[in-house]
């Protein structure tokens, strides 16, 4: 599989966000039929807190992830609710399979985010496949039993 992973608020990621989706378009519609090459992207790990001003990053992010670059996971997916028409995007998310890794621990201590703030409930209410999952264990010394 495919991983593309980096702060999604640092400037370089915010910068070539569309470019890297759009290239990973480019590849799809080129090797879809006869690449076994699955793709996973981080997408969504952000909160307004940690955008610069006037970004509209966390408006569509999950979107371009599953729609323009065909990523079959999503890497936290913490900031659905930002996105343009949640609603849909949950529920396209739903009819295509499309998994989103939870790392609960490593949302609680980079992001701040938890408990009914959190949006693990959202996808489970909408039929989003999850994985609850551990982020880096050298960051967040996060273990599975605790997840």
């Amino acid at each position: 599989a495919l991983n593309l992973s980096s702060p999604e608020d640092d400037s370089a990621s915010l910068a070539n966000y569309d470019l890297q989706r759009a290239m990973l378009d480019f590849l799809h519609t080129k090797y879809a039929s006869t690449s076994p090459l699955h793709v996973t992207l981080h997408a969504g790990e952000l909160t307004a807190a940690y955008l610069p001003a006037n970004s509209t990053a966390n408006t569509y992010h999950i979107r371009a992830a599953v729609e323009t670059a065909h990523a079959e996971r999503i890497g936290h997916g913490l900031d659905i609710a930002s996105e343009t028409d949640p609603t849909g995007l949950m529920t396209e998310m739903a009819s295509n399979h499309v998994l989103v890794e939870v790392c609960l621990s490593s949302n609680a201590q980079i992001l701040e985010v938890s408990g009914a703030s959190h949006s693990l409930a959202s996808y489970l209410a909408a039929g989003v496949p999850v994985a609850l999952e551990t982020d880096d264990q050298c960051d967040s010394r996060s273990r599975m039993a605790g997840e």
